[in-house]
């Protein structure tokens, strides 16, 4: 049995060796067509190494996306929960695997130290445990043959013992007067008169508690209606320029399956969750925007050209989301323009209003009012149709948007510490991006990144208190 199994394109196969190698120096056995021997059908070892394997790692790139039986095999692996896809080119991963992050060693030079590398090693041992990584060490030197000693004549075995039965039977009669004397002890405890047990008054049971009413999620309407707030001190606080105000009151987040098949695990249990106001920015924050923080020396531009489709330094993309941004690199353009990331909370009510609907216009799927599985990133604002109940723009598509909160289980509980600017861990992006389908852009839908990771297809806004 091989710990790791590598799926690829033949086109791929340097970069799978070198992958191969670098895993097996930490301890763990990795299987990849090289060795298929002589005689045997290449499908059936394939098969076995596949069934045998307890971590499948499939490389997409430009060909293996488009090879079925890369695709038969990330399959395979993805049915076991044990796939770990991982990206060697730029390039959208087949239908049914974009929703699975992939491991990023686009640029890995095969490096063993290399970040990129040890966070994939990083998400293999959280499948496989720890690997057994083992230090070289020098053969020690072959020590001079030694004379063999004469050896010693065959020992003559021993005759086996024969059965003696004469011992057994002059053992049988004492052996027949203990159980007897045994079964007389048993009868006698058994059919005593039993003496009767002092009887004990059961405690008076308590009183029925009441049952709690299970709390049921506002009725879904097609039509935006004026979000129900509760009620709170007045304020003439005007948003700043190019922000919205959402006003304190309670809203619904999480899935609403009362309306919603596409519900899923992380997205539950829905409730109703209170916020103060706040206001957030009416447009994803635009390449021209982003440059005044870097001219003003509070911003960094390092790694917003990492892609082929990063819009930094393209000429008329200045009205389009800055993108190919980390989560610091966000966290640090808000701080600059004296806001901050929003909340995953925060994002959602500003995305689907109070009533409880699935996208930021209602409740019915509509390719004609987001940006989704299209040629690429447009300028901000390009489908007014779209805006959420509170007029924010592009809260579905075009960008995949960082906020300030850790992955954790729902409910939402705002002081369980997934608000902690200083924790570690998987950062939350909201809102899907221009390639994806339609099942992503769901108000409730929630993903997890590395704050570390940055690509073409992630984004950000700033929020404000209020």
């Amino acid at each position: 049995m091989s710990d790791i199994f590598i799926s690829y394109a033949s086109q791929d196969r340097p970069r799978a060796q070198v992958l191969a190698q670098a895993l097996g120096q930490h301890g763990w056995s990795v299987w990849w067509d090289r060795t298929i021997p002589a005689g045997k059908k290449f499908d059936q070892v394939i098969a076995e190494a596949l069934a045998d394997a307890r971590c499948v790692v499939v490389l997409w790139s430009m060909q293996s996306v488009t090879r079925d039986w890369v695709l038969e095999e990330a399959e395979e692996g993805r049915k076991r929960q044990i796939l770990v896809p991982v990206l060697i080119e730029d390039v959208l991963p087949p239908m049914g695997f974009r929703r699975i992050q992939a491991a990023d060693l686009m640029g890995w030079d095969g490096e063993g130290t290399s970040p990129a590398f040890q966070r994939l090693v990083g998400d293999i041992a959280a499948i496989l445990g720890p690997p057994l990584k083992t230090e070289p060490t020098l053969a020690p030197k072959p020590a001079p043959p030694k004379a063999k000693p004469p050896a010693e004549p065959p020992r003559p075995e021993r005759p086996p013992v024969p059965f003696r039965h004469s011992s057994v039977r002059k053992a049988l009669p004492w052996f027949i007067a203990i159980v007897g004397f045994v079964g007389v002890l048993v009868a006698f405890w058994v059919f005593q008169e039993p003496k009767p047990l002092p009887r004990v008054e059961a405690p008076p049971s308590p009183p029925p508690r009441p049952v709690p009413q299970k709390e049921i999620p506002k009725p879904i309407v097609e039509t935006p209606i004026p979000p129900k707030i509760t009620p709170a001190e007045p304020t003439k606080t005007t948003p700043p320029k190019d922000m919205v105000l959402i006003p304190a009151g309670e809203f619904w987040m999480g899935c609403n399956e009362k309306v919603d098949a596409l519900c899923d695990k992380n997205e539950k249990p829905g409730g109703k969750l209170y916020l103060g106001r706040f206001s957030i920015d009416k447009y994803e924050v635009t390449v021209a925007d982003y440059r005044k923080c870097v001219e003003a020396g509070k911003c960094s531009n390092d790694g917003l050209t990492s892609f082929d489709k990063c819009n930094w330094g393209k000429p008329g993309r200045e009205d389009h989301p800055v993108n190919c941004v980390d989560w610091k690199a966000a966290k640090a353009y808000c701080a600059w323009a004296g806001k901050r990331l929003p909340t995953e909370a925060e994002w959602e009510e500003a995305a689907r209003g109070t009533d409880g609907r699935i996208y930021p216009w209602g409740n019915q799927w509509d390719s004609s009012r987001a940006n989704l599985a299209s040629a690429g990133i447009v300028s901000v604002g390009s489908y007014p149709s779209g805006v959420s109940p509170y007029g924010v723009h592009d809260m579905a598509g075009n960008v995949w948007e960082w906020t300030s909160s850790l992955v954790k289980p729902y409910p939402y509980k705002p002081a369980d510490g997934r608000e902690d600017p200083n924790a570690t861990g998987e950062r939350v992006p909201r809102g899907s991006s221009w390639e994806f389908i339609a099942g992503l852009p769901r108000a409730s839908n929630r993903v997890g990144f590395d704050p570390d990771f940055r690509h073409f297809y992630v984004g950000f806004r700033c929020a404000k208190t209020p």
